[in-house]
């Protein structure tokens, strides 16, 4: 694979979608894997951690690198960040029905509903601009 602009920021934008993901699948499988034992909660971390750079990562740069110009791989970068924003409250929601006080359930009801307000905006405003980048033309 040659050294050049697109595969670099190929790259670079493969490392960001890989990141947004395991952050997703750690709050996703955070509050359940609190049931297992020590060992197998080791096991299923390291599995969240190691998937998405070996399975998800090799995908998503083969997938951006088949696209004709670096508006394109941008753009569909864009789309996938504002995927990430708009799911992130929502994995917010699980810990949400563990509070067990008051307080507590105000406090995470305030950060989830700002989550929620500005998780949205952020990612529909970058699907917006991913999808304006993927369906400019070329003067």
């Amino acid at each position: 694979m040659d050294l050049t602009r697109k595969s670099i920021l190929t790259a670079g934008c493969a490392v960001v979608l890989t990141s947004g993901l395991i952050i997703l699948l750690v709050l996703l499988t955070a509050f359940p894997m609190s049931y297992f034992s020590i060992s197998v909660q080791k096991l299923i971390l390291i599995l969240v951690f190691i998937f998405p750079l070996i399975v998800a990562m090799p995908l998503i740069i083969r997938k951006l690198n088949r696209l004709p110009d670096e508006k394109k791989i941008l753009g569909w970068t864009f789309m996938g960040l504002g995927a990430e924003f708009i799911l992130f409250p929502f994995m917010l929601l699980i810990y949400i029905f563990n509070f067990s006080s008051v307080f507590s359930i105000i406090i995470g009801g305030t950060i989830i509903i700002f989550s929620i307000i500005f998780g949205l905006s952020a990612g529909l405003i970058s699907i917006i601009t991913g999808i304006t980048l993927v369906n400019r033309k070329e003067r």
